[in-house]
């Protein structure tokens, strides 16, 4: 046997491990999710105060959604409000996407069509509402230019949406007055809005601040469960966490196979990676809080603990901790990964809750790629998140958690990358010469693809809503959805490259809808 041999056999047998491993997490995660659903009857009587803040931009299509199933949501709404927090990037973004169209003039003779005018042009608003206005008017300039000036922004959209719905919640509309900055900015804008300016009397220590995206779909009972976690923690005589993180399940574009296979891979990366991750986390952190003056068990929490995934939508966080920690980082390009590097940095973890949020998979295949080589900066970013750490003092943990932190974020990137490659290697091995180690790796990688993503499925919350054709088709071409999953990184790291020796930055993805 050749050294070659011996490498697909490798491969092979590291695809298996994996299949195996991520089945075991699925199954278990499904387990403490139905040990853990059932609410307390008493859950609502002390809840705390949430406020939940929704940064939009361009979400003219999905926001009413949005808002009207938040008020549906089981929870007193005198101790609930909603901040969603627009932007002026939106206004000043269409305004120079106007202006540029105007100078394109007659697009249509150059070979232009509408989804390429959006894809360089999306100031101009989402693309199901625009695609088909520079449909119809191609070749009518001035009545394009009116129906496009007519499309109400985000904003108007909210505002007269507010009237019919705080009936039901408070919801306020917050606007972020400057044209740079991210998600992130928008966050802390409405919260430091919240804590500074609407209510300056309110309790940090009993208000818990939650972050979602304009997509969410949050389980009806998500803050009831989030009150039963606190108040069991409190009781306990435990220690007290301080930040929760609801998981996600995830949602296709019907009739997108590609879609459908994002869905279907998030879905099972949730449960078998996020949320396990997440249950190992809290274990360990409730072990340290019972020894944490000794140096053994710090090392063994330094050494154990893993890169707990902070997600930005469904992420729960304690005003005054959220106050302390200086907020979301505005510096990086992924908030939510560094987020989560800072947390176990400063000793503490998120909590996972036992209902999920469900949000929408990518519609295409160009929109996967470019969501997913913009999620990749995250795990890339390993560096970047240990200088921020660091900046912000010594971690009270010690030796060597900077290190092993750092190592672990890193082997995300790896993994990303690796797999996919893998892949490609046993592919073209098999085809050019199918000797048994290649078909063993050949047999074991589709084993890889097809049963964990078959458990997650199975035992997602929303499976029994999940149509049997949709998922048999999304697994058939799992195959390829896992190459452009493992595209996206390297196209990624050239984007980067080519900024680099323009002196720029790689902006950072917004998922249009």
């Amino acid at each position: 046997m050749t050294w070659y041999h011996i490498l697909l056999l490798a491969l092979g047998i590291s695809y298996f491990v994996g299949a195996v491993y991520q089945s075991f997490q699925i199954i278990a995660t499904w387990l403490w999710v139905k040990r853990k659903s059932d609410l307390p009857a008493d859950t609502i009587e002390d809840a705390p105060t949430i406020v939940l803040i929704i940064p939009v931009l361009r979400e003219q299509n999905t926001i009413a959604k949005t808002l009207r199933h938040l008020t549906s949501l089981n929870y007193p709404t005198t101790r609930l409000s909603v901040v969603v927090v627009t932007t002026e990037r939106e206004t000043r973004e269409n305004s120079e996407a106007m202006t540029r169209l105007k100078e394109l003039g007659d697009w249509t003779s150059s070979g232009e069509t509408p989804e390429s005018i959006i894809q360089k042009l999306p100031g101009l608003g989402p693309p199901s509402l625009v695609i088909p206005i520079l449909s119809q008017f191609r070749t009518h300039r001035t009545q394009l230019q009116k129906a496009l000036t007519s499309l109400p922004s985000t904003a108007d959209v909210i505002d007269s949406l507010l009237p019919r719905l705080t009936k039901d919640l408070t919801i306020r509309r917050v606007h972020y007055p400057y044209i740079s900055g991210a998600m992130a900015h928008q966050m802390n804008w409405g919260i430091r809005y919240v804590f500074e300016v609407v209510d300056r009397g309110m309790d940090a220590d009993k208000t818990w601040i939650a972050l979602y995206n304009a997509d969410s779909q949050p389980h009806r009972d998500s803050l009831a469960h989030l009150a039963a976690q606190i108040q069991r923690y409190a009781q306990s005589n435990s220690a007290l966490p301080i930040a929760f993180q609801q998981h996600s399940t995830y949602s296709s574009k019907q009739g997108n196979l590609i879609s459908a296979a994002a869905a279907a891979w998030q879905t099972r990366w949730s449960l078998a990676v996020e949320h396990s991750r997440a249950r190992l986390a809290t274990a360990l952190w409730l072990w340290l809080a019972n020894k944490p003056y000794h140096w053994g068990a710090r090392l063994i929490f330094n050494l154990c603990c893993p890169f707990n995934y902070a997600i930005g939508h469904g992420l729960f966080m304690r005003l005054r901790e959220f106050v302390q920690m200086n907020y979301l980082p505005e510096s990086t390009a992924n908030e939510d990964a560094a987020f989560g590097y800072l947390m176990i940095y400063s000793g503490n973890v998120l909590l996972p809750l036992p209902v999920f949020d469900c949000a929408e998979a990518p519609g295409s295949a160009r929109m996967l790629l470019a969501q997913q080589s913009g999620w990749f900066r995250g795990p890339l970013d390993g560096a970047v998140y240990r200088r921020l750490a660091k900046a912000r003092g010594a971690s009270p943990l010690g030796f060597p958690l900077e290190y092993t932190l750092t190592a672990r974020v890193w082997w995300d990137a790896a993994i990303w990358i690796f797999g996919p490659v893998a892949a490609v290697i046993i592919l073209c091995s098999f085809l050019a010469d199918p000797a048994w180690e290649a078909g063993l790796g050949l047999v074991t990688f589709l084993f890889y693809l097809t049963i964990p993503t078959c458990l997650s499925q199975t035992l997602a919350p929303w499976s029994s809503d999940r149509k049997k054709p949709e998922t048999i088709l999304a697994i058939a071409v799992m195959p390829l959805f896992y190459l452009l999953h493992g595209f996206a990184p390297i196209l990624y790291l050239a984007k980067m490259m080519r900024a680099w020796s323009k002196g720029e930055t790689v902006p950072k993805y917004k998922t249009e809808r």
